[in-house]
C-alpha cells in the first residue's frame, strides 16, 4: 500500500500534512493526518496523528508526549534476529 501525499494546498493543510494509502482502487484505504508539528532539534515532528479507515469509518488517534532522536542505540537492536525474538 504505497503512500500518496494529499496534494492539499490551503494554509491549514500545510500545517496538517496528510498521507493517503491506496491499494488498487481510486479511494484511499487509509488516511493519516499529522498535526501539532513541533521542531525537536531540527526535525519537524507531529505530536498528534489521526489514522482513518474511510471504508469502515474507524479512526485511531495517537498523541505523542515524549520524542527523543539520536539516542546512539546499539546497531544490534535492529538485527533481524533481535527483532524476530522481541529483544528477549
Amino acid at each position: 500500500m504505497p503512500p500518496r501525499s494529499s496534494g492539499a494546498t490551503s494554509p491549514s493543510a500545510a500545517r496538517r500534512p496528510t498521507l493517503e494509502f491506496y491499494e488498487e482502487v481510486d479511494a484511499p484505504k487509509k488516511r493519516l493526518e499529522q498535526s501539532e508539528v513541533r521542531a525537536i532539534g531540527s526535525i519537524p515532528t507531529p505530536h498528534h496523528i489521526e489514522v482513518e479507515t474511510p471504508a469502515s469509518g474507524t479512526r485511531t488517534t495517537i498523541d505523542i508526549t515524549d520524542v527523543q532522536f539520536n539516542q546512539k542505540l546499539e546497531e544490534d537492536l535492529f538485527s533481524q534476529r533481535y527483532l524476530e525474538r522481541g529483544g528477549r
